[in-house]
């Protein structure tokens, strides 16, 4: 097989998912953005052998945490964790 061309290169995962989508070629994304891909139109294949995908939550270095921060923060994880267990 021939090695692909980079012609173009984006910041974002979703960028690179909406280019695939419009018809430019491959992209490899984060599990959370090739969500749907199917219903999209798009064919998801795993990269093997599979990568871990860690989150990051960026709060300012000073700034206080709260009981309401960390609840979202529990709902997101529970998000993650249930969207990468498919």
């Amino acid at each position: 097989r021939p090695l692909p061309v980079v012609q173009t290169r984006v910041q974002t995962y979703q960028m690179m998912r909406s280019m695939v989508e419009a018809g430019e070629g491959l992209a490899i994304v984060d599990p959370f953005t090739a969500c749907g891909a199917r219903e999209a139109g798009l064919d998801a294949c795993p990269v093997s052998p599979p990568i871990m995908v860690s989150l990051y939550a960026l709060t300012l270095r000073d700034g206080a945490t709260s009981p309401a921060l960390n609840a979202l923060l529990e709902i997101v994880t529970q998000k993650a964790e249930s969207l990468l267990l498919g």
